[in-house]
């Protein structure tokens, strides 16, 4: 049995990785530090053998299911192949092409909420200059709408000492 593992370990046949994932994964049941361990190995091991890039996809898909790992060391499998892809200088190809995605996410969760930031200073301006003012004309609307966060701060300054709308956009 020993022998048949190396030869599985060893071998370039990507049936031979299916393989040895599938036991790897029976032997790992239960134990998830046993599991990161046997992963990583398993995906270094990819690196090393010369698959294709694609090959390499669909093999890491099939072994990320097979293999699967609670969130928690599922994040620290990235880290350790991010150091490893680092060591030999190669580009990180896996099936953690989710790191990417998740990256992408926390961007765009950071730049919706500026976003919303931005929307509620143009907002509390309005009700702001409403309360000063009264109605206020659409192109003062619109201007506040679309003005930067440094335009708004000021203006929202100006509220306070302005005696007309006029003084607030000079």
């Amino acid at each position: 049995m020993r022998d048949d593992r190396h030869a599985l370990e060893n071998s370039t046949n990507p049936f031979a990785v299916i393989v040895h994932a599938q036991l790897e994964a029976h032997r790992t049941q239960g134990n998830d530090n046993a599991r990161l361990v046997t992963k990583f190995s398993l995906m270094k091991r990819l690196y090393r053998r010369g698959f294709k890039r694609s090959e390499v996809l669909e093999l890491l898909r099939l072994i990320d299911w097979m293999l699967a790992l609670p969130p928690a060391l599922e994040e620290e499998l990235e880290a350790q192949m991010a150091r490893f892809e680092e060591e030999i200088q190669m580009s990180y190809v896996t099936s953690f092409e989710r790191i990417a995605e998740k990256r992408g996410m926390q961007q765009g969760m950071q730049q919706g909420m500026q976003q919303g930031m931005q929307s509620g200073r143009a907002e509390l301006l309005l009700k702001l200059l409403a309360l000063k003012f009264g109605e206020l004309p659409r192109e003062v609307e619109s201007r506040v709408n679309q003005a930067s966060s440094e335009e708004l701060e000021l203006w929202a300054e100006r509220v306070l000492t302005a005696g007309t709308l006029d003084e607030i956009f000079a």
